[in-house]
Formats: structure tokens, sequence, C-alpha cells
């Protein structure tokens, strides 16, 4: 009987590992087929703004698409070591040409100023966390608790700014109203007044972006000159990421 068991185990152990495998092929193999060459995925940041603004769309879309099926499981596998492993050290600066035009986008919609402080150090904190904005881009609700939570260390670091570390005045500020704002009862209740305004910007942009993922698809496969091919894609670009 304990045999049987053991071996049932060890069956099911090997059935799992197979299919993790057929998995992760599955994802390297849809990421790739985004890239029109290996080079552009390994040597990313050597490219032209544009170019990773139009890689960046469709690999946003791609990991919609994939968290939709249920291939992204961190359970049984890291899909962030799969992406490092594809992209090298060209990875970080993929995951931020992609999150910052749909971050930066948001932020502006919802009040900040395209050249401020603030808004510049949430982009940069936000595009520190390749793995959390991985998970973001599927869920709009995941994406407003980093805003918010990007909103406050923001605060945080902009008082460390303003005030003399070894002051009075600075111990002051951090023990009181750096503490009241990470609170977790004042954070959950910025979720909560601004997570169907950031939802309903989020679909407005994923909206376009499948619009925009889907024109460049259709461009990959036509046989359209290439100034007629930057002509459309520039214009939906432009239509996607404009104020």
């Amino acid at each position: 009987m304990l045999k049987k068991d053991i071996k049932k185990v060890l069956l099911e152990t090997k059935e799992k590992k197979e299919t993790i495998l057929v998995e992760q092929q599955i994802i390297k193999n849809r990421i790739r087929s985004i890239f029109e060459t290996g080079s552009d995925m390994k040597y990313f940041h050597g490219l032209p703004k544009k170019k990773k603004l139009e890689y960046s769309i469709l690999l946003i879309k791609e990991i919609q698409e994939l968290n939709s099926l249920g291939l992204i499981n961190e359970q049984d596998f890291s899909f962030m070591d799969i992406l490092k492993g594809l992209f090298g050290r060209a990875f970080s600066g993929v995951i931020e040409t992609a999150a910052e035009p749909l971050v930066g986008s948001i932020l502006s919609k919802i009040g900040f100023k395209s050249d401020g402080f603030m808004k510049k150090f949430m982009i940069s904190l936000l595009t520190s966390k390749p793995s959390d904005l991985i998970k973001a881009f599927g869920d709009c609700k995941v994406l407003t608790k980093l805003l918010v939570e990007s909103f406050v260390e923001a605060n945080v670091m902009l008082l460390q700014k303003e005030v003399n570390a070894d002051s009075f005045m600075f111990n002051t500020i951090r023990n009181t109203v750096g503490g009241v704002l990470k609170d977790t009862a004042f954070i959950s209740s910025i979720e909560s007044k601004i997570e169907s305004s950031v939802c309903d910007m989020f679909s407005t942009f994923t909206d376009k972006a499948k619009d925009v993922a889907d024109k460049l698809k259709g461009e990959t496969s036509s046989t359209a000159s290439t100034s007629g091919t930057q002509s459309g894609s520039g214009g939906f670009l432009s239509g996607l990421f404009g104020k």
C-alpha cells in the first residue's frame, strides 16, 4: 500500500513538472514572438524610443493575456525569472519603458503635474519594483494600491528632502507625520477614494493599448511600405500616450 502511495506521489510530481515546463515554454515562445529579432530583446536599451514603446505595448497586452490564461503562476515558477532569462541585462529597461506611459498617464489624469517632483518620484519608485508592476498590469486594484503606497513613500522622502535629517524638526516629522502616512488605515482610505477613477483610466488605457497592439501586429505581417508603417503606428502611439 505504501509503495503504491509513493508511486502515485512520484507520478503526480512528474506530471506537474512536465506541465510547468510546457507552460514555461509557452510563455517564452509567446514573448519571443513579440520581438522582430532576438537582438531587439537583448539590446533593448539601444532601440529608438518609438520602437521601445511599440514593444512595450505588445508586452503589456501579452502579460495581461498570459495572466488571464492562468499561465503566470508564481507558486509553481517565477515569471520574473523567465523574463530576466529572456531579456538579460535589458530587463529593467523593458519593464520601466512598459510601465512609465501607463503610470504617467494615470497620474496626470488624477491631477499630478507632468513635470512635478511628486509624479517623477512616484514613477521612478514604481518602476524600481518590476515584480509588483507585472502583477499590476493585469489588475487595476493592484495598481491603485501601488500608486497609493508610492505616494506615501514620496511624501516621506519629500519631508526628508526639505528638512535636515539631523534636526529636531526632522525627528518630530518622521515620528508623527511619517507614522500617519504609513498607517494602513490611512492608505486604505485613499485607495477606496481613488480606486474607481484609477480603474476607469486603466480600462481606457488598456483598451487603447489593445487597438495599438492589434495595429502593430497587423503591420508586422503586412507588406506595407516602411514609411506608411511608421506613419500609421506613430498616430496610434500619440493617441495612446498623449494627454
